[in-house]
């Protein structure tokens, strides 16, 4: 009842279909980047084919979570507090995604600097999906200590990228990292969290926006775009590395 819902009108039907429709696109993605890649570069090999195949999945499951999560919503109690966990799990995986791909560009003929960084994040993201799910971990008591380690799987991600720049120099760590790109995205996740965090516009006309133009609908889009951005990133810095890295020379 509660997933039919989602094709009538009502507060959450933007919420759900923002999401769900580029969790879609993002599957399709799955095959049409597979075969430009194989297509477009002679030396490709399966570890570049996992690297976008993963950072595509782990965006589908993003968003194909939140989107289940905004359907549930009114489903009971129960329930809502269950996929709200999925969701936050979801966005978690999504930094996960996100943060191999792009580390793995920045130290492309690098890999036991990419694999070291790797062992990083997986451990941190380890570490904040278990403080998010287990119920040992839930109430007032964890609150701190679950925000802490969101916060810090975050800000880690930085860390590769200062490294690039003081190991390659600015301008070579820009292109082949594809950073440029990911800066932009920062900034739409930015935007977006502070549409979110303030609720505007709905908190300057209230009962305007309650269906469409929303702060978590803002929010919604913007992840989408940032998402996007990052997959435009990916496939400028592959392009970068293919023709100039050192490891890929034929």
């Amino acid at each position: 009842m509660a997933i039919g819902q989602s094709l009538i009108p009502h507060t959450e039907t933007v919420n759900v279909w923002s999401h769900l429709i580029p969790c879609i696109i993002f599957i399709i993605l799955e095959g049409v980047i597979s075969y430009y890649l194989d297509r477009r570069y002679p030396k490709l090999i399966l570890k570049d084919h996992v690297i976008f195949a993963f950072f595509l999945l782990c965006g589908s499951i993003c968003l194909g979570v939140s989107a289940l999560f905004h359907s549930l919503t009114c489903h009971s109690e129960k329930v809502r507090d269950l996929w709200l966990k999925l969701d936050f799990a979801g966005i978690l995986l999504l930094i996960l995604g996100c943060s191999i791909s792009a580390i793995y560009m920045t130290f492309f003929c690098e890999p036991t600097f990419h694999y070291a960084y790797w062992g990083m994040i997986i451990a941190m993201s380890t570490t904040t999906m278990v403080f998010l799910l287990l119920p040992s971990f839930q109430g007032p008591r964890w609150r701190s200590s679950r925000v802490a380690a969101f916060i810090a799987t975050s800000i880690a991600v930085l860390i590769p990228f200062v490294h690039a720049i003081a190991l390659f120099g600015f301008s070579q760590a820009m292109e082949q990292s594809g950073m440029p790109y990911y800066f932009a995205e920062a900034v739409l996740l930015l935007a977006g969290v502070a549409c979110y965090a303030k609720r505007w516009p709905e908190s300057w006309l209230p009962g305007y926006f309650d269906i469409l133009g929303n702060s978590h609908q803002i929010f919604h889009v913007l992840v989408v775009l940032a998402m996007a951005l990052h997959l435009v990133g990916l496939l400028q810095a592959f392009d970068y590395n293919d023709r100039k890295g050192a490891c890929r020379v034929a």
